[in-house]
């Protein structure tokens, strides 16, 4: 199978990579140019086309639709890095438009950087061979959580489904949501028996909705 590479457009001409990209290509991989290769810009745009060694000669592309639910994961921030990562990533791979790091009132972790929490974004898009790439958003508020936002509790009812074409998924914080944190008559769902990590829930939540499409 061919590598796939984010490039963000617009894209006009030959495709450069970035030093990161050619070096595993040439010094990881120890690939030979000229060789093929796939290659996406995040938004919806994918192709095919040949690596010099220095470009990227562009071949047949084509520009596809988005599939909902177009699905924004609003997740308080795990206390540990390598978690932080992992849910990242996950969620990426998963198809997730966007993350927003959620801060309640028993927040314990502190966001990564939007340069750190986008690479880690960047670089599953591209092991996944994805076509959106997920956007890393700035903390926000429960409070400022849209109407019609799904919040996770344990021991709710699973969701119902199908779900509408855009949604807002929150889930809580490490020690849970405080008393009468969720809204009143806010949608809420269970993820099953027992309570998962943070980040395990977000990842569950994501997969079991992308089954729903």
């Amino acid at each position: 199978m061919s590598p796939y590479l984010f490039v963000p457009g617009p894209w006009e001409g030959d495709l450069a990579t970035t030093a990161e990209q050619a070096h595993h290509l040439l010094k990881v991989l120890r690939m030979t140019p000229p060789f093929a290769v796939h290659y996406g810009d995040g938004q919806g745009a994918r192709g095919q086309g040949t690596f010099t060694g220095e470009v990227i000669l562009r071949g047949p592309e084509q520009l596809l639709s988005r599939t909902p639910p177009v699905l924004t994961m609003a997740v308080a921030p795990p206390d540990d890095r390598t978690r932080q990562r992992l849910m990242v990533e996950k969620l990426s791979e998963l198809g997730c438009a966007r993350l927003s790091w959620l801060t309640t009132r028993r927040t314990v972790g502190r966001p990564p950087g939007a340069s750190k929490s986008g690479a880690w974004a960047a670089s599953a898009f591209e092991q996944s061979r994805g076509t959106w790439l997920m956007e890393v958003g700035a903390p926000v508020a429960v409070a400022d959580l849209p109407a019609g936002t799904w919040f996770a509790v344990p021991g709710a009812e699973r969701a119902v489904l199908p779900p509408p074409a855009e949604l807002v998924v929150a889930i809580g914080p490490e020690g849970g949501w405080a008393d009468g944190e969720v809204p009143e008559g806010a949608t809420t769902f269970g993820l099953g028996e027992g309570i998962l990590r943070t980040e395990t829930a977000a990842i569950a939540a994501a997969a079991f909705l992308r089954i729903a499409r």
